[in-house]
């Protein structure tokens, strides 16, 4: 009996020691092989993808994806041409290998470090690429040329999410709807023909962009071709996405463990992603946000942002340097969230975002205490402060001239260092500063160059900024509590 996909995937249940089977894509027909070759000790797992298997006028090329728990296991095999082949090491849940297929099939900017040490050289992934010979030039041949563009607003496709508590090693990986049918995606047409199959996880669809093939391509060759497959996943799967909207599905699950925060970097490194532009990150619970339609307005808003999901969590990442328009925007809807939010110092250059993340997931432990909404940098040096005073004392951490600043105010009735203060903090804007403190501008610009003449600080210096508006905090709160 001829099966389709359909049937075939409904039948398939997840496979034991004893039980080896596969299928091979005849055009919109199946037919099962039987690779008796396989010793029993070895588990063969299989991942169906209909972007494995490609789409051209409605019929499915020949295509077959296997996974397997050991490399050795493929060299028993015959690999016939057309086959996609992902070795998988035992043990590693659906999460590990999907975090390290996104790495490597959408990942191709500036990763080829990241590449080599967290996904080829890595404890959870295996893949040979030694045995990869002109597999992308015609993957990407298919790509541009009978490849249908998989689209999750498109008729007849659902919306499908992972089970997260299917593990690789529990036989075949077949995600499931909510009444529990199998994970697939056909039309209503009397033929059955596939029209979209694809691997959710976290609400983003991830895809599996590989063909395997018998040869001797080295590591080499194959970042030589990076930049080329990344243009043709870019042109042949992503044209109907914009820049934020791609950001977002390559992003959403890198930012978990340590080599997730570092590759996050290089995906923000986009056209309006720059190194000297600046930056400030958000975290709040997605949970008790009112509706999902909150975020699509957000990145309507403030086009120059990136939303993350993390967990129950929102990581919102927004470049502030295009659009003060925009930057009112977002400030307003962070300000109407009405759920605890944690924000992060401005910040100028990628490369900062790690330590921010990292220090907003303390921060937002730290106010999710409160009865208070917490709200941009107003609780960040009181936080700081919290975690300090049982180790180290707080003065020393005040810079000398922010304090001598301070005391020549006390003594002469000034407030030099506020306005110091509100200047650094609305970037430098003599005009935003005068509005604050109800100045001249012209004041407010003589002040500033006094301050500086005085101090000597060199307000060009990213760092020197921050010291000096952290200093100022924390000495606000030292003052607020009687600690000075």
């Amino acid at each position: 009996m001829e099966l389709t996909l359909s049937l075939i995937l409904q039948k398939l249940k997840p496979l034991h020691m004893d039980k080896k089977i596969s299928f091979e894509a005849k055009f919109d027909k199946l037919r099962l092989l039987d690779l008796n070759r396989l010793s029993l000790d070895e588990r063969v797992l299989y991942i169906t993808n209909v972007r494995d298997f490609g789409i051209a006028n409605n019929r499915i090329k020949d295509r077959t994806l296997i996974v397997s728990d050991y490399l050795s296991l493929m060299e028993k095999m015959e690999i016939a041409p057309g086959m996609n082949v992902i070795i998988v090491k035992d043990r590693i849940s659906t999460e590990a290998l999907i975090n390290r297929l996104i790495i490597l099939f959408e990942s191709m900017e500036e990763l080829e470090q990241d590449i080599r040490r967290n996904v080829f050289e890595g404890k959870d992934l295996w893949l040979s690429l030694d045995r990869l010979s002109e597999i992308f030039d015609i993957e990407i041949n298919l790509l541009k040329d009978d490849f249908i563009p998989f689209n999750s607003s498109a008729k007849n496709v659902l919306p499908l999410s992972f089970n997260e508590k299917t593990k690789i090693n529990d036989g075949v990986i077949l995600g499931q709807l909510e009444e529990g049918k199998p994970y697939i995606v056909s039309s209503d047409s009397d033929k059955n023909d596939i029209i979209g199959c694809s691997y959710f996880f976290d609400n983003h669809w991830i895809h599996f962009l590989t063909k395997w093939y018998k040869g001797q391509a080295g590591k080499e060759e194959f970042f030589e071709l990076l930049p080329l497959l990344k243009s043709c996943m870019k042109d042949a799967l992503f044209s109907v996405q914009d820049q934020s909207q791609l950001l977002k599905q390559i992003v959403t699950r890198l930012l978990y463990g340590e080599d997730g925060q570092d590759l996050i970097l290089n995906q923000l490194r986009k056209t309006n992603w720059k190194q000297d532009h600046v930056y400030q990150a958000f975290l709040f619970e997605q949970e008790k946000i009112q509706s999902p339609k909150e975020l699509t307005d957000l990145e309507k808003i403030h086009k120059d942002s990136c939303t993350i999901r993390i967990g129950n969590q929102v990581l919102l990442v927004a470049n502030l340097s295009l659009s003060p328009i925009q930057n009112k925007k977002l400030e307003k809807f962070i300000q109407n969230l009405e759920v605890k939010s944690a924000a992060s110092n401005s910040f100028i250059g990628l490369e900062h975002l790690k330590e921010q993340y990292t220090s907003l997931v303390t921060f937002y432990h730290f106010i999710s205490k409160r009865e208070r909404i917490s709200d941009y940098l107003q609780d960040y040096a009181e936080f700081i402060a919290a975690l300090l005073k049982e180790k180290v004392p707080l003065l020393p951490l005040i810079d000398s001239k922010v304090m001598n600043l301070h005391i020549q105010d006390i003594e002469e009735n000034t407030d030099n260092l506020e306005t110091l203060y509100i200047y650094l903090r609305n970037e430098r804007s003599y005009l935003k500063a005068s509005k604050i403190m109800n100045l001249h501008r012209n004041s407010i610009v003589y002040r500033i160059n006094r301050i500086q003449e005085i101090a000597g600080w060199d307000l060009d210096d990213e760092k020197m900024r921050a010291y000096i508006m952290f200093s100022y905090e924390l000495l606000k709160y030292m003052e607020k509590y009687g600690v000075i």
